[in-house]
């Protein structure tokens, strides 16, 4: 996006129009569409999708120097996501909708097609994710099951360090009453904290901490 645009030397003073007034400041806003799915869908999701439902405004204010006034005030950005598909728009050629529709990766048509932000892109496992399958609500874990951590230096991304919880063949209970029992040795990931840099301090910080249990607002993952 080229907020640069969004910067200009123009000042209405000084360009007043023949009856002497001033034109009226232009609204300044940013425009952008893409598609769930390849680079960027991380960055995307985070920015606009998961923060409020689509059709959402998103307020956020922050103090900054106005160079106007000269004088610190309070500025409010908003932003908003709006879902659209394919059959709202009547420049769409019939035959790119049939390639659209021929896509045989389910995740690759669903976020496509659908418009799905659920779905992992330019990972190992797209071709055998499935969300209602590999995506339980939390749960209790039980006292027997193994805890542990794994950690991803990354390459030119964020750190990644998981929290996991391997089954030993206790049942455990979900929140909705029913009963899981994966086999043993099955992971369940309970835990993700992604970040830049790993500085020595959260190094020391991860290494202390031993385990999620009851955690709500971490997503169990099954990985069998």
């Amino acid at each position: 996006m080229m907020f640069s645009c969004r910067r200009s030397s123009f000042r209405p003073d000084d360009y007043p129009l023949d009856d002497g007034s001033i034109i009226k400041p232009i609204p300044l806003e940013t425009f952008s569409t893409t598609n769930p799915f390849g680079i960027g869908h991380t960055w995307v999701k985070k920015r606009f999708i998961e923060p409020a439902p689509r059709g959402t405004i998103i307020r956020e204010t922050q103090k900054v120097f106005n160079p106007q006034t000269e004088r610190e005030e309070d500025v409010t950005l908003t932003r908003v996501a709006i879902h659209g598909s394919f059959k709202e728009n009547p420049y769409l050629d019939p035959q790119y909708i049939a390639t659209l529709m021929n896509i045989k990766d389910p995740n690759r048509r669903k976020a496509w097609v659908e418009g799905s932000w659920d779905v992992t892109s330019g990972g190992r496992f797209d071709h055998l994710w499935n969300e209602s399958l590999h995506v339980i609500k939390p749960f209790t874990i039980p006292e027997s099951w193994t805890v542990d951590r794994s950690h991803d230096w990354g390459e030119s991304k964020p750190f990644a360090n998981l929290w996991w919880a391997q089954s030993d063949g206790t049942e455990a209970t979900l929140p909705d009453g029913r009963k899981f029992c994966p086999p043993t040795g099955s992971l369940i990931l309970i835990g993700e904290w992604y970040g830049w840099p790993c500085t020595p301090a959260l190094c020391i910080w991860i290494k202390q901490v031993r385990k999620y249990q009851t955690a709500s607002s971490l997503v169990r993952v099954w990985l069998p």
